[in-house]
């Protein structure tokens, strides 16, 4: 509700009734970017795997990548 009068303020009617849907993103918390982080990490580990080579991350690196 807050979003749609920040837009309808900001930007024209006109404008407005061109968009089909409106879809509000909010900020990842810290545990959404720890999934983010070991989801693509899986990826990565299942590369290097297939080249003979092993990925183990600290905790604490993890938490230098967020």
């Amino acid at each position: 509700a807050r979003v749609n009068e920040r837009i309808e303020k900001v930007f024209r009617p006109e404008f407005i009734n061109r968009l089909d849907d409106l879809i509000v993103f909010h900020h990842l918390t810290v545990e959404n970017l720890k999934e983010v982080i070991d989801i693509e990490l899986a990826k990565v580990r299942e590369r290097l795997l297939e080249r003979g080579l092993k990925l183990e991350l600290t905790d604490e690196s993890k938490q230098f990548l967020i």
